[in-house]
């Protein structure tokens, strides 16, 4: 039938240049499942990538795409005026607390990054950024100069922003002394930023937890320094939570966790459950000095993706004292199943995003071990994902509106993956 073969099908027509994590040929989702031509239903702890905030086909949020759908798909919001776009950002400015109020909508994450380091240089008329290692902010030029997280995404491509500094990022597992403590880092960062010229600056941009380049969280006294640092210069801070941020942490954002406010924000994936939606985010001062005409886009705040954020942040309005719980609870979990186990390095958690590094017996990062748990997870009927530079790094996200007895069937398949592997 025309739907089998999928993986063969797609080698005649789709790019190659696409990786692809599993082979699973997917017909539906539904909720926190992916379920296969064979009627075989995964457990879902990938999300899309941190995307399915809402789960898979949330009823609330196909209810909004179809009633959008019959009366505007597109318009162009530099053409017309809706409503839609304009009720998203008035929502986003809510859940920032008023800080950021004045919104630039796009349709993906590395989209979000190149507007807030545009409006960054223009407004601060400056060329160079500030970014960390292992930093994943987009694979576009101008995201992908200051990606770091892996070297085979640079290769053969130019710096589009070849005025670039480099920090360490605050993975103190992987540091090395000096930087493996929280006082040796800040020490650190504190004498790097004052060699830094800040005229000639115009943004130091930072995952406040690190996504792809391996799940690892920044500290407070880590952003504190650069939020001091900022306003000490005038250079603008911009905090990447594109995969952070939406709930996935237990608050709206990972920084609200400690109230340490950036200048531009970025974020995408889990804002409108699956559906291709980006945004840029700063204070309206910051906004009014990027002069109208200075960049634009032809999709950004597309009705449809904007009817279905609002539905997205509307369902997830109450949820986030329980990601914080669910997070909580999975984290124990996890430390009573691997507490000094060899091969576990660190276990990283905030609320649905958690992070399980492991190593080999001489502290290495361990790829392989992880290529076989996923492997047995997926016979387990559980999808799961890895990060990290090495692919060192199993990553759970599940949906954010998981349910505990969903959770717990989920980690009690991981758990017994990882047993069977290690056995």
């Amino acid at each position: 039938m025309a739907h089998l073969h999928l993986v063969d099908r797609s080698k005649t027509c789709l790019s190659s240049v696409l990786g692809h994590a599993t082979t699973l040929e997917i017909k539906h989702g539904r909720g926190c499942y992916l379920i296969d031509y064979a009627d075989q239903a995964y457990l879902d702890f990938g999300a899309g990538i941190a995307v399915n905030s809402t789960g898979h086909c949330h009823p609330e949020v196909v209810a909004a795409i179809h009633t959008q759908s019959q009366t505007l798909l597109h318009g162009c919001a530099g053409v017309i005026y809706y409503d839609q776009n304009i009720l998203l950002a008035e929502e986003l400015g809510r859940i920032t607390n008023g800080e950021l109020s004045s919104v630039f909508f796009t349709q993906s994450g590395t989209e979000a990054i190149e507007a807030a380091l545009k409006c960054a240089m223009y407004v601060r008329n400056a060329q160079q950024i500030v970014s960390f290692n292992g930093g994943f902010h987009g694979r576009t030029l101008g995201s992908l100069s200051v990606t770091t997280s892996n070297p085979n995404y640079v290769d053969r491509y130019p710096m589009a922003i070849p005025h670039r500094i480099v920090l360490e990022y605050p993975y103190f597992f992987r540091n090395n002394p000096p930087l493996h403590t929280e006082s040796g880092y800040s020490d650190y960062l504190k004498n790097a930023l004052s060699a830094v010229d800040a005229n000639q600056t115009a943004a130091v941009i930072i995952e406040p937890f690190l996504g792809e380049g391996g799940y690892v969280p920044a500290p407070a006294s880590v952003l504190q320094i650069l939020r001091d640092w900022c306003n000490a210069t005038g250079v603008f801070l911009i905090f990447d939570e594109i995969q952070s941020g939406i709930g996935r942490t237990g608050q709206w954002f990972y920084y609200q966790h400690y109230a340490i406010t950036p200048d531009i924000l970025t974020t995408a994936k889990g804002i409108a459950s699956g559906l291709p939606l980006g945004a840029c985010l700063s204070t309206p001062s910051i906004m009014a000095a990027w002069k109208t005409g200075s960049h634009g886009g032809t999709y950004g705040g597309n009705p449809l993706t904007c009817a279905a954020a609002c539905a997205t942040l509307r369902i997830l309005q109450d949820q986030l004292p329980t990601v914080t719980t669910l997070g909580e609870h999975a984290y124990a979990r996890l430390q009573a199943a691997f507490a000094n186990h060899p091969y576990v390095g660190d276990i990283r958690a905030k609320g649905l995003m958690i992070g399980i590094e492991w190593v080999t017996e001489t502290g290495a990062p361990n790829a392989e071990i992880v290529k076989r748990i996923r492997d047995r997870c997926l016979q387990n009927q559980l999808l799961i994902l890895s990060c990290g530079r090495h692919g060192h790094v199993i990553r759970l996200m599940p949906p954010l509106i998981i349910t505990k007895d969903e959770l717990d069937e989920g980690l009690t398949r991981f758990i017994d993956a990882c047993h069977h592997v290690l056995s």
